[in-house]
């Protein structure tokens, strides 16, 4: 998982995934988009910083 993450870290394109796995979402995430019931959450953030704003 580690040549995934530095990969995609190097990687200069767009990718978009989804992931249950809080390292690997906190290392490779530049932007968070969250899908809530009231509509699309779209932060320019790290996930912790995300999780820190829901709290």
């Amino acid at each position: 998982i580690t040549a995934v993450n530095n990969a995609l870290i190097r990687f200069k394109g767009t990718v978009l995934f989804t992931s249950h796995d809080h390292q690997f979402i906190q290392t490779v995430a530049t932007r968070i988009i969250d899908l809530q019931p009231a509509g699309l959450v779209d932060k320019v953030t790290t996930y912790d910083e995300y999780m820190a704003l829901e709290d």
